[in-house]
């Protein structure tokens, strides 16, 4: 099967599994979601921040958003819960195929008697973040995070107590000698390792010689431990952490996990997909990148040669020969989506940042993947139709289709600044903004472009023309520009403060439009841009795209995986879930009323909606 077929089977796979429910009004139709549904990656693209290995079938596997996965067959399918509280989660412990525990933000601690089907919320009796948990046995516990965040258990979880504050920092990691389980260590900001030998009732920081940012520490015994951090630090003890002397890594990437099986075989993963591995005591590395993913937050190894990974957009992978091959379990394409479109209410298209152009047309019940856009950092897509459509990207580049996307022809801008936003009036007259001020048009559908007016010492973001004269655009530092004249001339001025950027707009008529952008930032105008004024969004996440179906119908989304909706033009915003915690770059609303979602990782996400009549 080819690796095209395995995508687009993974993407109609979707739609046959049941997917995650979540609750949202809607506010074109005044119903509540049906279902939300991760259509890629697969199972779910929220990044993974912790990993176990049960036993030789079962894994478990934490991250953002509440996510929890569960494979009861080495990693063959999954199932995809969402814990109640929806915290982001950081790290999950086994100490038997049934018992486990989670922690996570919000001072979120889950335990499961049945290995994972389940999760009972506990009481941590804080707020702060847990980042990092560690069972001795079925009683013995300790969580760390925020703050210096130490707490310990003594039954399970039943009670968490804090212990003793020793620095204020971040603590990211715990690990116990697991032989005897009286030596253990925390690893935590500004080179900070505390230790304890006595099995956790008291800790006591040791020096470092670093203040880098410790990650993740690793206890191999009473005397051996290493702990990796920022800037491909690594530091090893071999006297149960009186001193600590490091070790070449020979990278400078940050390094996010380290997992020991004997003082002389461990892996490190970080940055970039990387992944180290030492068979004698971190005097050589091998070294191993995973191509698909910018982070490995984890490293899970139950034997020298067995292991599991998970980072960014959802990856878990499994390597059955000491990291030498990787078996990534995600599926799909795992670069950003920058654009999604529905020119009609069954045709669609995707497309993302490394040239992955997607197309539907049965309103997204089957998405075929077509061929790869080559020779392009893409930045922008438009459809006029479902048959005419035009892409721009870094360096000048413009592609137009007339087939719906089977073949792509390069047109000529005669620039080679990056074109950030396209925009069709019909299958002749379009407009492109790019960085430094530029402005392109057309009037015979891109065969030729002819520079317009403007601002050099702006970059423009979005452009939307309401008719053949009358447009609008925006861009950093707060810049709002207006034409009368076909975009022949424009005339501007700064909205809001300067050192916000505008990314997105949207005009419904002749008069009304919204204006989103960094720290939350909602704009609206009643008067054609002659005057603006503020709306609260209740965030402070960058915007990044606006869509309206009318005048009082609307969303906007952003970074960090931020929905808004509005059903009264924006006077009240209300933030509701997406479902993910990635960045989103693009929605688009057909007739039938579901939104589609693009995001960062590869994120694509349907929400469907039961239409309640009025």
């Amino acid at each position: 099967m080819s690796i095209k077929t395995a995508i687009e089977h993974c993407i109609l796979a979707a739609y046959v599994a049941a997917g995650p429910f979540f609750s949202l009004l809607h506010p074109c139709y005044g119903g509540r979601v049906e279902k939300s549904v991760w259509i890629n990656p697969l199972p779910q693209g929220n990044s993974l921040h912790g990993v176990s290995f049960v036993d030789n079938r079962h894994v478990v596997a934490v991250g953002d958003g509440g996510t929890i996965l569960v494979s009861s067959d080495g990693g063959r399918h999954w199932h995809f819960h969402r814990s109640k509280v929806g915290a982001n989660l950081r790290a999950v412990c086994f100490v038997s195929p049934r018992l486990g525990w989670i922690v996570g933000w919000s001072g979120t601690i889950l335990k499961t008697v049945d290995g994972g089907e389940h999760w009972i919320d506990q009481d941590s009796g804080t707020r702060l973040p847990l980042l990092s948990v560690s069972f001795r046995d079925e009683s013995r516990g300790y969580a760390v995070g925020w703050g210096g965040t130490i707490l310990r258990t003594l039954n399970g979880g039943k009670v968490w107590e804090r212990q003793t504050r020793v620095v204020p920092y971040y603590l990211y990691s715990i690990s116990f000698d697991p032989r005897k389980g009286r030596t253990g260590f925390i690893a935590g900001g500004y080179g900070t390792l505390l230790g304890t030998n006595d099995g956790g009732e008291h800790w006591t920081k040791r020096s470092t010689g670093t203040e880098a940012d410790l990650f993740s520490v690793s206890s191999i015994d009473s005397e051996v431990a290493y702990a990796v951090g920022e800037n491909g630090i690594i530091i090893r003890t071999t006297n149960a952490g009186q001193t600590w002397h490091k070790i070449p890594s020979r990278t400078n990437a940050n390094l996010f996990s380290v997992c020991f099986l004997s003082p002389m075989v461990g892996y490190v993963v970080g940055d970039s997909g990387l992944v180290l591995k030492t068979k004698n005591g971190g005097q050589t590395w091998h070294r191993f990148l995973l191509r698909e993913v910018q982070h490995l937050w984890y490293a899970f190894f139950n034997t020298s040669e067995s292991g599991w990974v998970v980072g960014d957009g959802g990856i878990v992978a499994k390597t059955m020969d000491g990291g030498v091959r990787w078996d990534i379990k995600t599926k799909g394409i795992f670069e950003d989506i920058q654009s999604v479109i529905f020119p009609s209410k069954l045709t669609g298209y995707i497309l993302g940042r490394s040239g992955s152009f997607l197309s539907t047309r049965d309103g997204g019940g089957y998405w075929q993947v077509r061929q790869k856009l080559k020779s392009i950092y893409p930045l922008s897509m438009f459809f006029i139709d479902q048959d005419y459509g035009w892409v721009t990207g870094k360096e000048g580049a413009v592609f137009q289709t007339s087939d719906g996307g089977i073949t792509w022809k390069k047109e000529l801008s005669s620039t080679r600044i990056n074109l950030n936003n396209v925009f069709f009036l019909n299958r002749d007259k379009g407009w492109i903004v790019g960085d430094q001020g530029l402005i392109l048009r057309t009037e015979n559908g891109g065969k030729s472009w002819q520079r317009s007016g403007g601002f050099s010492t702006f970059d423009y973001r979005s452009i939307f023309f309401v008719n053949k004269n009358l447009g609008y655009l925006c861009g950093t530092s707060g810049l709002f520009l207006k034409s009368t004249n076909g975009g022949l001339k424009w005339d501007g001025q700064v909205l809001y403060e300067a050192r916000y950027s505008f990314w997105s707009l949207c005009f419904i008529d002749s008069l009304t439009g919204w204006i989103v952008g960094d720290q939350g930032v909602i704009l609206k105008t009643a008067d054609g841009g002659a005057t603006w004024r503020k709306q609260s969004s209740g965030v402070t996440s960058t915007l990044r795209c606006v869509l309206f179906v009318d005048k009082i119908h609307g969303f906007a989304a952003g970074d960090g995986g931020t929905l808004l909706q509005t059903c009264n033009g924006g006077e009240q915003w209300e933030s509701t879930s997406s479902g993910t915690t990635n960045d989103i770059y693009s929605i688009a609303c057909p007739d039938d009323g579901s939104l589609w979602i693009g995001g960062s990782f590869g994120t694509i996400l349907h929400i469907a909606f039961e239409v309640e009549e009025k």
